[in-house]
C-alpha cells in the first residue's frame, strides 16, 4: 500500500514536470516535476537532458555558439545511445558513469532552478536522486532481461532510447512553455 502511494506520488510528479496535468500547479511543483523528470532521463541516458537543453537554447539564439554546441550535445547522446547496445561498456551503476549522470543531472536542474529564480539545492538533489535510482532501476531490469538474452537487451536499450527521447521532448516542451510564459 505504501509503496504504491510513493509510485503514485511520483508518477503524478513527473506527469506535472512533463506538462502532461493540466490544472493550477504551483510552481515549486513544476519545478521539482521537471527536476524529477530530469533525474528520470539521466539515469537512463546521461547526455539526452543536455542534448534538449542545447536544442532549446539554440532555438532561442540564449547564447554565441549554441547552434554548434547543441549539435555536439546531440551528437555525444546520439552516440551514448549507440555505445549502450556495445558489450562491454561499464554498467551504468559503477562509480564513475553513475557519479557523471548524478552530476549532469544536478547541473541541468540547477539551470532549471535558476530560470524559476528559486534556491537550486532541492531541484539538484532531487534531480540526482532520481538519476541515481532509475540508473539502478534500468540496469537491473536490463540484467534481469540478459541473463537469458535472446537480442531483448538490445531490444530493451532500443526501447529504452525511444521513451527517453520522447520524454526528453516532452521536458524540452514544457520548458518552453515555462520560458514562453506559457
Amino acid at each position: 500500500m505504501v509503496r504504491a502511494t510513493a509510485l503514485g506520488a511520483a508518477a503524478r510528479t513527473l506527469r506535472r514536470g512533463l506538462g502532461f496535468s493540466g490544472g493550477g500547479r504551483s510552481p515549486s511543483s513544476r519545478l521539482f516535476g521537471i527536476a524529477a523528470a530530469i533525474g528520470a532521463i539521466t539515469g537512463v541516458r546521461s547526455l539526452v537532458v543536455p542534448a534538449t537543453f542545447g536544442r532549446h537554447h539554440a532555438a532561442r539564439g540564449v547564447f554565441d555558439g549554441a547552434p554548434l554546441s547543441a549539435s555536439l550535445l546531440r551528437l555525444a547522446a546520439a552516440g551514448e545511445m549507440l555505445m549502450d547496445k556495445l558489450p562491454g561498456l561499464p554498467a551504468r551503476t559503477r562509480p564513475l558513469p553513475l557519479t557523471g549522470r548524478v552530476v549532469i543531472a544536478a547541473a541541468c536542474a540547477q539551470l532549471i532552478a535558476r530560470q524559476h529564480r528559486t534556491a537550486p539545492w532541492q531541484p539538484m538533489a532531487l534531480a540526482g536522486g532520481v538519476a541515481a535510482f532509475t540508473a539502478w532501476a534500468a540496469t537491473t531490469l536490463r540484467r534481469s532481461f540478459a541473463a537469458d538474452d535472446g537480442g531483448r537487451s538490445a531490444a530493451l536499450g532500443l526501447l529504452e532510447d525511444a521513451l527517453v527521447t520522447t520524454a526528453a521532448d516532452r521536458l524540452g516542451a514544457a520548458i518552453a512553455r515555462r520560458h514562453d510564459g506559457g
